[in-house]
């Protein structure tokens, strides 16, 4: 009788995985945001009246300088609206920023207040449980710091490794209708500490998110050498998402083309709400209008325009290199190559006295 051989039943690994910068979460299996007094009111209708989701508190006191808002979300466009508070060194302690934060929201003019309803029947920012309130088309969040509104979204992969030079992309999004709220391009100066070197970008750069490690007690979130999350407010309903990016070739350029129309344009959209991110008009001198003359000015120009981080002209292999994800970025180039014959105006023309109006959509709105 032959003998039994062993059989190794663990699976294979998975020669398919790459590494990511991130993890969804570092907190232990099951752990929950804190939800109380997180609860719906409403003021009025349904369709017209207004309601509230969140309470406003102070945590701790506010550093001077520090600024704090209240956010509006489109609940159609995902379009943002922020109201920002800036500490003075008078209204710092916990005591005094959180009246003034909220009656600096309710006099902002917008679908959006800060308080309660009063004996009065109208809303009182002075009122000693304020909340956000905002009207059906909208959602209302704050990101005052107290405990239960500092929610853990992402989390960084402390095992991944950024060689110096390459760079992360942080996108922040609408979760719904994935509209971009904001843009952060971080460039590893290092060949170690991407996390927190990260981090300290964003505590900067942000307007919704804090980078680091939450210390609960004090409702602070510091950069750290290890263990760094991205922690965003209750119901901001965010979408966060980091990625390595590079730049990639999207066309190629011929520099002996002249410019004929002018002026070269490069714009960058949001592909999914629609909303210009950047756009830079250049035209060039006579003297640059010359073949093989206006490359190299040109890349200049881009290099220090609002489209810098997503485009980009590499004079050595004459190609217009572009980055970022979820991004439609064009220009228009010289060269017959890269002009679109449209319709033709003459057909429309019955009489002399007739009128032809042009339109120009974009196909996703």
């Amino acid at each position: 009788m032959a003998a039994k051989s062993s059989v190794d039943l663990k699976p294979a690994a998975d020669t398919n995985t790459f590494p990511v910068p991130y993890q969804i979460s570092n907190q232990p299996d099951g752990s929950l945001p804190d939800m109380q007094d997180f609860g719906l009111e409403r003021v009025g209708s349904v369709e017209g009246g207004w309601y509230s989701l969140c309470p406003i508190k102070a945590g701790r006191a506010l550093t001077k300088g520090e600024t704090i808002s209240a956010c509006l979300v489109h609940r159609r466009t995902g379009e943002l609206t922020r109201v920002d508070y800036t500490a003075t060194a008078d209204k710092l302690d916990a005591t005094k920023w959180l009246a003034d934060f909220a009656e600096q929201v309710a006099k902002a003019g917008k679908p959006i207040t800060a308080g309660g309803w009063s004996d009065d029947n109208e809303f009182s920012s002075s009122h000693e449980a304020p909340r956000l309130w905002c009207q059906a088309d909208y959602r209302a969040f704050s990101t005052a710091p107290f405990s239960s509104n500092i929610v853990q979204v992402l989390a960084c992969d402390d095992s991944f490794s950024l060689a110096k030079g390459k760079t992360l992309s942080l996108q922040v999004r609408d979760l719904k209708t994935q509209a971009l709220h904001e843009q952060h391009f971080f460039t590893a100066k290092e060949d170690s500490g991407w996390s927190k070197a990260l981090c300290k970008q964003i505590n900067t750069g942000s307007h919704l998110l804090r980078a680091g490690v939450l210390d609960a007690a004090t409702c602070a979130v510091t950069p750290g050498d290890k263990g760094n999350a991205f922690w965003g407010p209750q119901h901001a309903e965010l979408c966060v998402t980091i990625t390595e990016v590079d730049w990639w070739a999207s066309d190629t350029l011929d520099g002996t083309a002249v410019p004929s129309g002018g002026t070269l344009h490069a714009w960058v959209y949001d592909a999914f709400s629609q909303r210009l991110l950047g756009h830079h008009a250049w035209t060039p001198a006579k003297a640059q209008r010359a073949s093989g003359k206006w490359l190299e000015p040109w890349s200049t120009a881009l290099a220090g325009s609002d489209v810098a981080p997503y485009l980009r002209i590499d004079t050595t292999t004459a190609l217009l290199e572009q980055r970022g994800d979820g991004l439609r970025i064009f220009a228009t180039l010289p060269g017959d190559e890269h002009t679109v014959e449209g319709p033709l105006l003459k057909t429309a023309f019955k009489a002399p006295e007739d009128a032809v109006l042009v339109t120009v959509r974009h196909p996703g709105n």
